[in-house]
């Protein structure tokens, strides 16, 4: 049996793996070779291929088809999902054997759901979410979930990275104050823009940051999050939230853990496409 170059398109023998006309190796001995449907025969070939190697058609030419090739899929069976208009016309046909049955499979998908989530957040087994809570590792755990409120953050990690903050609210003011001043003698007016555009956005961040670890920190310790508005009250309701924060963990469920589960998909997705 005869089959054309993939690059030439003239015939070659079926045993030759390089093209005796234009040396080009043939990629359909390839286990591992990314594939296309050939425009003509519809026939799987090499994706890098100028022509079919069964048939021989040029991939830069159009070919009509009076009946378009059917490409056979494999059926796949799925199960009935019962939806809210089905269960309505159930209610009102009285069919309720069929509406028990429905109601089944809608509690066995949403137990199937708790047990797959539960699976990715784990269970609560220490503390704090550092092995060795540090003023250098709680600062960067606090650095990593500024805008995170899905899990858990133990008290020793929250308050080493309170500390942590104090220090780079310091070094953050020191290095925009020499910038600042060296700024002034240039561009005095860019300079004061530029001063209150830094400590507005510093501000910013550090008031969302902290909300977020306080709710951790509440998760922690199974207070209720509505707790939380207690910061907008001014010194006595901070204080208070702060005063909160110092609890113990409590550990009576594992609704939350020190794993982020949405963040744990984004990362089992990211090493699948890898």
């Amino acid at each position: 049996m005869d089959y054309y170059c993939q690059r030439c398109g003239r015939i070659i023998g079926e045993t030759e793996r390089v093209c005796p006309a234009c040396g080009v190796s043939q990629d359909r001995f390839k286990a591992d070779e990314e594939q296309k449907a050939c425009k003509k025969c519809q026939q799987e070939i090499p994706v890098n291929s100028n022509y079919c190697y069964h048939c021989g058609a040029d991939q830069a030419q159009y070919y009509y088809q009076s009946e378009p090739l059917k490409k056979e899929t494999p059926q796949v069976e799925k199960e009935e999902q019962p939806d809210q208009e089905n269960i309505f016309k159930q209610i009102f046909e009285g069919d309720y054997d069929d509406l028990n049955a429905s109601y089944q499979r809608i509690l066995k998908a949403e137990e199937e759901q708790r047990a797959e989530l539960q699976k990715l957040k784990g269970k609560v087994t220490r503390a704090n979410e550092n092995e060795k809570p540090g003023l250098i590792p709680s600062t960067k755990l606090y650095l990593k979930d500024w805008f995170n409120i899905n899990k858990r953050m133990g008290r020793a990690d929250f308050w080493w990275s309170f500390v942590g903050m104090i220090g780079l609210t310091f070094v953050f003011s020191l290095v925009l104050s020499v910038v600042v001043t060296g700024l002034r003698s240039v561009e005095p007016n860019f300079a004061n823009f530029f001063l209150n555009f830094m400590v507005r956005v510093f501000i910013g961040f550090i008031l969302i940051a902290n909300m977020s670890a306080l709710i951790r920190r509440f998760r922690d310790a199974e207070i209720p999050v509505i707790a939380i508005v207690m910061v907008f009250i001014p010194v006595v309701g901070e204080i208070a939230a702060y005063i909160l924060a110092t609890k113990k963990q409590v550990v009576t469920n594992n609704d939350y853990t020190f794993i982020d589960p949405v963040r744990e998909v984004k990362k089992r997705r990211k090493a699948r496409k890898k």
